[in-house]
């Protein structure tokens, strides 16, 4: 079987190593990404036949709205959910298809909605509950009983305090602490984070 790859950058080459065996990439970029190096296999999209997995990187800053744009046309699509071997992932979580859960992420009893990524080492506690798209950066914590609207970003280091909630939307920045619900979208840094 051929899993498409769709979108570039290093996120796309971290998933290389999550393929299971037996399973070959392809390579389609629908979005330019200047400077960027990755080996290519590019298709068109009438030969695309197979599982697809969009792994449009998240630089630019306006990448989540590229990647919510690619997920609506590419939502009649079969897509995969890819998973680092040394991610743990516990009974009692939800993992819809097109996440990608990153080298020694923990997920521990929680939900995650399609085409979220959690990436190295982030952390998703228990009774968290993330919507559709949410990229949550390396080290990351979500303690438990977290909501995440579609569409956030949760930036590295990140820490997101029990039982609050984030509008869909929203950007927290790295380092931040979140310590009150976050009932708008836009850019939230420092502890405790505050709108920039």
């Amino acid at each position: 079987m051929t899993l498409t790859l769709i979108g570039g950058g290093g996120h796309c080459r971290s998933l290389l190593p999550l393929l299971p065996a037996g399973i070959e990439a392809s390579y389609a970029d629908p979005v330019d990404q200047p400077g960027i190096p990755l080996p290519r296999n590019p298709l068109p999209d009438d030969q695309i036949t197979g599982p697809i997995h969009i792994a449009l990187a998240l630089a630019p800053a306006n990448s989540l709205s590229r990647r919510r744009a690619l997920i609506n046309t590419l939502q009649h699509r079969q897509f995969i959910t890819l998973t680092a071997p040394s991610a743990i992932i516990t009974q009692g979580s939800h993992i819809a298809p097109g996440c990608a859960i990153m080298h020694r992420a923990v997920i521990n009893e929680a939900t995650l909605e399609a085409h979220c990524i959690v990436n190295t080492g982030a952390i998703i506690e228990h009774n968290c509950q993330l919507d559709e798209n949410v990229f949550v950066g390396p080290g990351a914590i979500l303690c438990g009983g977290v909501t995440v609207g579609r569409d956030c970003i949760i930036g590295a280091g990140a820490i997101v305090l029990q039982g609050i909630s984030i509008a869909p939307g929203a950007i927290i920045g790295a380092g931040a602490t979140v310590v009150r619900n976050i009932t708008i979208p836009g850019t939230y840094i420092g502890t405790p984070a505050k709108l920039s």
